[in-house]
């Protein structure tokens, strides 16, 4: 909790309530690039809880099993976007069970920022979070484009957290 600013931690949820905020119909950005910081702990609780289903993950490159694999095995993906190189994924979507968008990586972040689409919750793995935002773990990727884009949504403001600066 070291990592988290006081004014903060109040705001601290279990996985387990982290993950039932997410309702079925979802558009989730989820951090990650390649297997590096993509979240674990909320995915595997969703597929374990299996109450949100027709599910729209955005990430900023092909992500690990923790994500794009227990999700599709627990059938709740309905679309994915931009990059995917999952075994259980690839099969869905041949089958025609997940919609797929072969967007190139580096449109993800302009797509989401043009509003392409909206984003209800932003899954970002992160070293610290400060009164001044999300300081990102090692993959930052489009985690920016996320989590910005979800919180013009929820508050109608733009925001540019100084901890992102470095980022842009």
């Amino acid at each position: 909790m070291e990592r988290i600013a006081a004014s903060l931690r109040d705001k601290i949820k279990s996985v387990e309530e982290a993950a039932a905020l997410i309702q079925s119909g979802s558009v989730i950005g989820c951090s990650g690039f390649t297997l590096v910081g993509e979240p674990k702990a909320v995915p595997h609780e969703l597929a374990r809880q299996k109450k949100a289903d027709h599910l729209t993950i955005l990430t900023g490159a092909s992500v690990g099993d923790a994500l794009d694999g227990e999700l599709t095995r627990a059938g709740l993906l309905s679309m994915r976007y931009p990059y995917q190189s999952n075994k259980s994924m690839r099969n869905a979507i041949n089958a025609g069970e997940v919609g797929y968008s072969d967007m190139h990586l580096s449109h993800m972040p302009e797509f989401i920022n043009r509003g392409g689409l909206h984003i209800d919750f932003a899954l970002v793995e992160c070293a610290a979070v400060t009164e001044d935002g999300v300081i990102p773990s090692a993959a930052v990727g489009a985690s920016h484009s996320h989590q910005n884009r979800n919180y013009r949504k929820q508050s109608g403001e733009d925001r540019h957290p100084s901890s992102w600066n470095s980022y842009r």
